[in-house]
């Protein structure tokens, strides 16, 4: 096959899909290599070797049974699956479940092993993982006020400060998976999460890569793609932390506007040749200007110009009341 790429819309039109013919490759629990088509029976494989029992603690502590929680309602869904509301221990959960098939498979499993690296206290937490009737349970922590988008939406007078504290501790958990080298390439407002007290969390790791160690760059030959939040470079298949840091700005503009869309009224299709022309989002009316001094920072052209979340952070914090 040749490198023609098809294209295809997901979800809400936030995606972009190609597929170039080569697979990508993604770990998976048991430190199998997995490719982006597998056989029945290599799923066989990996499902008992996922669900080979060790004490709590051991190498599969985050084995969870079945009978161990259970589930609620329906409280959101994506391209991969869907996320109930539960119960494990007496403590309310949330609970992703793939559709199945081979890409959503290898999807939860490449996501999973990447939650269990994320432990901070502005990332999601991964309770456990359960593999039952063909379908993967990925259990994480359930955030009471869901989305930072509907939350922004429904907030209409959370005062500056407040968006503020928001965004300074999305800053701060991106600065942990800066730290670790993991791409998240997913970042957005919908993809965090508000719990009480304000408290923000990024989640939704099904894009996000951990970069090798020799290499600073992670090249995508077949994924989708959040087009309104990605980076120029994001358009050549090219992500970095500092792609991260792009989306970063957008974000902060999502919650200054209370929850609109990024680039109202141009299409998905004129956004990379605005950016190449040099266009940029427009400050809000409520936006600080060394707010949005920052939110520019983050579109530099040139990636490495753009600031580290570390130092995001440092300046967010700053701009807070203490």
């Amino acid at each position: 096959m040749g490198n023609t790429a098809s294209t295809t819309k997901g979800a809400d039109d936030f995606y972009e899909f190609k597929e170039w013919g080569k697979p990508e490759l993604a770990i998976v629990p048991g430190d199998l290599l997995v490719s982006l088509t597998y056989s029945p029976y290599e799923y066989i494989v990996i499902k008992k070797e996922f669900e080979k029992k060790a004490p709590r603690g051991g190498e599969n502590k985050w084995d969870i049974p079945r009978e161990e929680f259970s589930m609620d309602q329906i409280i959101g869904a994506g391209n991969f699956g869907k996320v109930y509301k539960g119960k494990m221990n007496g403590k309310v959960i949330a609970i992703k479940i793939s559709k199945g098939g081979q890409m959503s498979t290898k999807e939860f499993l490449a996501e999973a092993e990447i939650m269990k690296k994320c432990q901070h206290e502005n990332l999601v937490e991964l309770l456990g993982i359960c593999t039952d009737q063909k379908q993967i349970f990925i259990i994480s922590e359930f955030m009471s006020n869901g989305s930072l988008l509907d939350y922004m939406k429904t907030k209409k007078s959370l005062q500056l400060d407040a968006m503020i504290g928001i965004a300074a501790q999305i800053a701060n958990g991106m600065a942990f998976l800066e730290s670790k080298r993991i791409v998240h390439r997913d970042l957005a407002a919908r993809n965090v999460l508000i719990g009480k007290d304000k408290i923000a969390k990024v989640a939704d790791f099904g894009l996000a890569r951990l970069l090798p160690s020799d290499q600073n760059v992670y090249t995508s030959r077949g994924s989708g793609f959040p087009i309104k939040w990605t980076a120029p470079e994001g358009f050549r298949g090219e992500f970095t932390t500092k792609s991260d840091v792009w989306s970063f700005g957008i974000v902060v503009i999502e919650i200054m506007n209370k929850g609109r869309e990024p680039y109202p009224g141009i299409a998905n299709g004129e956004i990379l040749q605005k950016l190449e022309s040099g266009y940029r989002q427009p400050k809000p009316e409520n936006c600080p200007q060394e707010l949005y001094d920052a939110v520019i920072s983050c579109w530099q052209e040139n990636p490495t110009r753009r600031p580290s979340f570390a130092s995001l952070y440092a300046t967010l914090r700053s701009m807070q009341i203490v």
